[in-house]
């Protein structure tokens, strides 16, 4: 008879790189050099601490667990939540730039794939792996390797693989890091990725570039909602990682995609996503500002470039109605530019009423992007109303910066005597009035039209 019986559970080990090495067993589980425990915090996330059958990293008894997006992991060990841990995920930030790259200083490992990690024939090779831990020998200190740097460029606390912005210098490194043509503009090279991707996987239609929405130039895919662009974002739909191996489509060569190619701009040696002393957009013309302001001459309208590039001219338009503009000026852009460029217009409206005013940019290749629609209300009262000579003999004078409009004007004594009440004349923007009559003393004058109600004093010799 049988007192006690003893039972033990074992976890059904799997093996995420295909090598013949458990990962519980395997030091480096996506092969991208940098080893679990480094990319875990100094935890095995595919250890077993508790021995209930569950991996460290989706234990939900594990110390501080954490799930947000109830994918089942652990968000303490998934950077970008998109449901990989880091020590599975070839880009543990989302920015798609590989980490093996980013642990690397910015260029690419030796005997590396071009998505950031060794491949499995490679491991397989004799003195490649000499321990059999999964950890190839040149990063391996068990084997006379030296660990990769994982830098921190900024000193911000998070190593460059697993930060946004390594250089912090406003500028993500999804931007930096893939201005191909070194261009100062990323925008021309995901598009010109985007459309050789769809060209090889058979137009999925992942990053069809006619689709715009807002028709601001950038296609739908590459908007920024919040802090990165929907196709680096796994809370979207456009966001595809067919092989799931956290490296994004476009960038991944193994699903049709083209990887990371460390653009240096200045050739200072240091790729752009590290180097504060370049500036990359993804605008043909990065607009800071588009401001209106009423003044007494009319309505000024204010905007401001961070950089330009190949803008040739920019176009002010003007609506009644929001809807249908009319074009009423061109001005010269400056081409390329790297520097804060202010410019403005002065619209003087001779009618009272409500307009838009709509900015747009011109390349030199004839593409044309709308900046920004600005709204202002204009009344006559906002304009100047002068009067001369006052005092006066014979003649006065009165002039108004736009027009008047179905109105009256009223000249009344100091006694409140109306002494002349007449139609205003349509669109014009002079009054001269006889008062040689008038006996010599303060009067009054009333411009009533649409807009405006202008009362002023005048003394008649």
């Amino acid at each position: 008879m049988l007192d006690a019986v003893a039972y033990q559970f074992y976890l059904c080990y799997s093996d995420w790189d295909n090598e013949g090495i458990a990962d519980i067993n395997d030091n480096d589980d996506d092969n991208d050099g940098i080893s679990d425990l480094v990319e875990s915090g100094g935890v095995d996330p595919s250890a077993d601490d508790d021995s209930d059958g569950t991996a460290n990293y989706q234990d939900a008894d594990y110390a501080g667990f954490v799930d947000s997006n109830g994918d089942g992991v652990n968000d303490n060990f998934d950077f970008d939540l998109d449901g990989i841990p880091n020590h599975l995920d070839l880009d543990s930030d989302n920015d798609g730039i590989p980490d093996a790259v980013e642990a690397n200083g910015g260029s690419l490992p030796a005997d590396m794939l071009d998505d950031g990690r060794f491949s499995v024939s490679y491991m397989q090779v004799s003195g490649n792996d000499s321990d059999s831990d999964g950890w190839v020998d040149q990063y391996d200190p068990s084997d006379g390797g030296t660990e990769l740097a994982t830098p921190d460029t900024d000193l911000d606390g998070d190593d460059d693989y697993l930060d946004l912005d390594a250089d912090d210098d406003g500028q993500p490194d999804y931007i930096e890091g893939y201005n191909d043509n070194e261009n100062a503009n990323a925008l021309d090279d995901y598009i010109d990725r985007a459309d050789a991707f769809e060209s090889a996987a058979g137009t999925p239609g992942y990053y069809d570039s006619s689709l715009d929405g807002d028709g601001d130039g950038i296609p739908n895919w590459l908007e920024v909602p919040s802090t990165i662009p929907q196709l680096l974002d796994p809370t979207y739909l456009l966001y595809q990682d067919t092989d799931g191996d956290g490296l994004i489509d476009l960038f991944d060569y193994s699903d049709f995609g083209s990887g990371y190619t460390a653009p240096d701009s200045d050739n200072d040696g240091i790729p752009d996503y590290l180097d504060i002393d370049n500036q990359i957009t993804l605008l043909p013309v990065d607009l800071l500002a588009f401001l209106v302001e009423k003044t007494d001459s009319g309505i000024h309208l204010k905007w401001s470039t961070a950089s330009e590039i190949a803008n040739d001219y920019f176009t002010i338009a003007k609506s009644t109605d929001g809807e249908t503009f009319k074009e009423i000026s061109v001005i010269d852009g400056m081409g390329d530019s790297k520097v804060i460029v202010n410019y403005e217009y002065l619209d003087r409206p001779k009618i009272a009423g409500v307009y838009y005013y709509q900015l747009s940019q011109t390349d030199y290749d004839g593409t044309t992007e709308v900046l920004g629609i600005v709204r202002a209300t204009w009344n006559l009262n906002d304009q100047q109303v002068s009067m001369y000579p006052n005092p006066v003999e014979n003649i006065l004078t009165v002039n108004t910066s736009g027009v008047f409009v179905e109105g009256k004007i009223t000249l009344i004594d100091l006694a409140g005597n109306i002494l002349l009440r007449d139609n205003l004349q349509n669109n014009t923007s002079q009054i001269k009035l006889e008062i040689s009559h008038l006996k010599s003393g303060i009067y009054f004058l009333m411009i009533e039209s649409e807009g405006l109600n202008h009362r002023q004093r005048f003394i008649k010799k």
